[in-house]
C-alpha cells in the first residue's frame, strides 16, 4: 500500500446473478455497516487484517489496523453469538499492509507482528495477554527492529533454517531488501538478531517447503529463498521479472513441489500459475491483466479436496467500478475454472474457517473502510457484492480467510480501504 491511498465505505448485499455461484455453495455476509459485526473505529486509513486463533478455542479471530486514528490495532474475537471487539493498541501508529501471527514468546498463544509504512523502518510485535485478555486493556507492544529503510510491507514467521525455532522475515521495500531475523531466547529484547539481508525488489511474502527437503522456504519478490547454512539464505528465481507481485504457494497438484501463484500487487499485470517440471518453473497465465491485484489467497473453498484460488483487484487506484474478484475452482491437476464478480474488491487475502464449522470462509476488505466476512454454508450461492460510494470506488487493503465458525470450511473476511469511514465485514 502506498502513502497516497485513501479509504471509502461500502455496504455488502447479496447478488443472485454472481458468476461465483457453484452448485451447493451459499455465502452469508456480515458487516459492520449493518451492525452484524462490532463497529470499527470509523476512520479512513485501515491498512491490514491478520487472522489468528488468539484464545486457543479453535475458532479464527482477526485483527484490523488503522494508521490514521486510535485505536490503531483492534481484535475481532469469535464468541458463541458473533464477535467481540478488543483494543490491542490505543496509540497512533503508521502501520503498513502485511503482518503475521505466531507464538513469539513460546507461551502457547499467538502474538502479532506488524510493520511501519513509508514513514519509517520499525517493525513491532504485541504480546498476547492470554488469560488476562480484556476488551479495553491494550497488549504490550515491543520493537523487533527500527530504522534501516522504510516501508515494511509483508512479514512471515516460520522455521526457515530447520533448527526447530521460528525465524521472522520482513520486507524493507523502499530499500529493496528482504531481512531474516532470529527470534532471541528472550524476545522482549530489541532489536532482534539479523541473520541475513537479501537484495530483492517488490512485495508479497509466503512460506512453503519449496524443494521438499523438510525445511520451510521463504517466497518473495519472484524468488524462493532457502537456508544456505549458518545465518545465510540464498534467493532462487521463480520469475525474477515479476517481483512486484502478491504471492501464494500451495499443493494445487498433489505431490511434488508446491505450485506458486503470482498476482499484480500494487501494479497492473497478469495472474500467473507456476509449476516445477523437474528442471525449471513453467508458467501459465490465468488472467492476462489484473489492475492492482492486491489480493491473492488459496483454500479449499468448495470442499472437494482440492485447493482453489481467490484473487481480486483494488478499485482506487485500480479499475474503479469495474474492479473484479475471481474464484478459481481448482481440479487437482493444475486446472482452474475461473468465475468472477464485478465490483468486489479485496487485498492481501487469507481463506480460513472463521466460524469453526469446517467450511472455508473469506475475510475481505470491502472498500470504503468496510470489513466484511463471508461465511460459507452448506450448499452454494453467489458471493455477495459490495456497493461502494458513487464518487470513489475503492479496493481492499486486507483479505483474510479461515474457519471462522468451526465448520471446517474457510470463510472470507475483508476490511475497507480507501474512503471516508472505517468498517469491517465478514
Amino acid at each position: 500500500m502506498h502513502p497516497y491511498h485513501h479509504l471509502v465505505t461500502a455496504a455488502i448485499v447479496l447478488s443472485a446473478a454472481s458468476g461465483m455461484a457453484r452448485d451447493g455453495l451459499t455465502w452469508t455476509p456480515l458487516s459492520t455497516t449493518r451492525d452484524e459485526l462490532p463497529p470499527a473505529n470509523g476512520s479512513n486509513q485501515q491498512t491490514t487484517c491478520v487472522t489468528a486463533d488468539v484464545d486457543g478455542d479453535g475458532a479464527t479471530d482477526f485483527f484490523i489496523t488503522d494508521r490514521s486514528t486510535t485505536p490503531s490495532v483492534l481484535l475481532y474475537r469469535r464468541v458463541a453469538d458473533g464477535w467481540e471487539i478488543y483494543v490491542v493498541d490505543n496509540t497512533a501508529l503508521p502501520i503498513e499492509a502485511g503482518g503475521d501471527a505466531a507464538d513469539i514468546d513460546g507461551d502457547g498463544d499467538l502474538d502479532l507482528a506488524l510493520g511501519q509504512d513509508s514513514s519509517g523502518g520499525t517493525v513491532w510485535w504485541w504480546e498476547n495477554p492470554g488469560s488476562l485478555l480484556a476488551t479495553n486493556t491494550p497488549w504490550t507492544r515491543r520493537i523487533i527492529k527500527s530504522g534501516g529503510g522504510s516501508m515494511q510491507h509483508d512479514q512471515r514467521f516460520g522455521d526457515l533454517d530447520g533448527d526447530g525455532r521460528l525465524e521472522f522475515a520482513t520486507w524493507v521495500n523502499n530499500a529493496n531488501r528482504v531481512e531474516v531475523y532470529e527470534i532471541p531466547s528472550d524476545p522482549t529484547t530489541s532489536p532482534w538478531t539479523l541473520s541475513d539481508s537479501l537484495t530483492l525488489s517488490g512485495e508479497g511474502m509466503d512460506v512453503a517447503d519449496v524443494d521438499r527437503d523438510g525445511v520451510l522456504d521463504l517466497i518473495a519478490g519472484g524468488h524462493w529463498i532457502r537456508h544456505a547454512g549458518g545465518g545465510s539464505y540464498t534467493a532462487n528465481p521463480i520469475d525474477a521479472s515479476y517481483g512486484s507481485s502478491r504471492v501464494i504457494a500451495g499443493q494445487f497438484i498433489p505431490g511434488g513441489r508446491p505450485e506458486v501463484l503470482l498476482n499484480s500487487g500494487d501494479t497492473t499485470g497478469p495472474l500467473v500459475f507456476y509449476v516445477w517440471d523437474g528442471f525449471a518453473w513453467s508458467n501459465r497465465t490465468l488472467l492476462a491483466s489484473v489492475e492492482h491485484g492486491h489480493t491473492l489467497e488459496a483454500g479449499d473453498i468448495d470442499g472437494d479436496g482440492y485447493l482453489d484460488l481467490f484473487a481480486a483487484e483494488m478499485g482506487n487506484p485500480g479499475a474503479g467500478a469495474a474492479c473484479k474478484a475471481w474464484i478459481g475452482w481448482g481440479d487437482g491437476t493444475g486446472g482452474f475454472t475461473l468465475a468472477h464478480q464485478q465490483n468486489v474488491t479485496t487485498a492481501p487475502p487469507h481463506v480460513v474457517d472463521m466460524d469453526d464449522d469446517g467450511i472455508a470462509d473469506i475475510v475481505v476488505d470491502a472498500g470504503d473502510g468496510v470489513t466484511a466476512v463471508y461465511l460459507r454454508r452448506a450448499g452454494f450461492d453467489p458471493l455477495p457484492v459490495p456497493i461502494t460510494s458513487a464518487s470513489a470506488y475503492v479496493g481492499s487493503l486486507a483479505t483474510i480467510h479461515g474457519d471462522m465458525n468451526g465448520d471446517a470450511y474457510p470463510e472470507l473476511a475483508r476490511m475497507g480501504t480507501m474512503g471516508a469511514s472505517g468498517s469491517a465485514d465478514v
